[in-house]
């Protein structure tokens, strides 16, 4: 590591001369390479959601090309999981109470639930 690190100042890639650090290079590599197996930039820089296992797949190469063997550890470069959101309900589903509609209004009158 200490010869990586010294090769690296004689190029001067290093924050005092570029603004940058062999740590953050690795982070970008990591997000391009995400990038590049799943289709979609990583979470960390905007990427939407995509399948769990295109997702999971890029990570666990990722991870594998970074010396690691867990994807949990991709978390710290990626960002993480996101999930896909839901399926929209069908017109067929059953009736909720509108977000502008007061609460109150949705529930059953004090009548109705004596009846009851």
């Amino acid at each position: 590591m200490r010869r990586f690190k010294y090769v690296c100042e004689k190029f001067g890639i290093t924050k005092a001369k570029l603004g940058i650090t062999i740590h953050g290079l690795r982070h970008q590599y990591a997000a391009e390479r995400y990038e590049k197996f799943a289709g979609t930039p990583a979470p960390v820089r905007g990427g939407a959601p995509v399948a769990r296992e295109v997702d999971r797949a890029a990570r666990l190469q990722v991870a594998d090309e970074l010396g690691h063997s867990r994807e949990n550890v991709t978390g710290a470069y990626l960002g993480g999981i996101l999930k896909q959101p839901a399926p929209a309900r069908s017109a067929t589903s059953a009736p909720t109470a509108s977000l502008s509609e007061p609460v109150a209004e949705s529930l059953p009158a004090e009548d109705e639930k004596a009846a009851a």
